[in-house]
């Protein structure tokens, strides 16, 4: 009964963003503050919901506080933790798995060389993931955003 519960709200709410013209929920995970609110400018100039947090354990606090009202989208820093974008997202499905969202975009001025094989993995624990270069290009950043909010959630596995 809570599922249902909690789904009914989640309904209510996307509802009530929809009414106010905002696309989607967006969560930007950057330790760089300058750049995780210029990213959150531009897409709440789009009409996104975009909510900020510098670290991991404030975007897990995100997620949490966010209930039902999930987030559609995390765009994060791939050194977000010391296990890179890895740990964020395995500790938060691990502690909200019907919340954390399974849309990812992973930022970085550098990537490790075998990230091709963890996006890869990635995937197979139910992630759609994508990559950007930093600096981040604002043209190539709002089409991955529509791109990936336009590809139905992944099943948890």
């Amino acid at each position: 009964m809570a599922a249902v519960q909690r789904l009914t709200i989640a309904i209510r709410v996307k509802m009530a963003f929809l009414k106010e013209g905002v696309l989607a929920r967006i969560l930007v995970v950057d330790r760089d503050e300058n750049v995780a609110r210029l990213v959150a400018r531009i897409l709440r100039g789009k009409g996104h919901h975009v909510s900020v947090a510098f670290s991991a354990a404030a975007a897990l606090a995100a997620v949490e506080i966010s209930g039902p009202a999930a987030f559609d989208l995390v765009i994060t820093n791939y050194r977000i933790t010391k296990s890179g974008v890895e740990g964020l997202l395995n500790v938060g499905v691990g502690k909200y798995p019907s919340l954390f969202p399974r849309r990812v975009i992973v930022a970085s001025g550098g990537f490790p060389t075998d990230m091709a094989e963890r996006a890869d993995l990635l995937r197979t624990q139910g992630f759609t993931i994508t990559r950007m270069q930093k600096p981040l290009d604002i043209e190539d950043l709002e089409r991955q955003v529509s791109d990936l909010l336009a590809t139905p959630v992944p099943a948890a596995p």
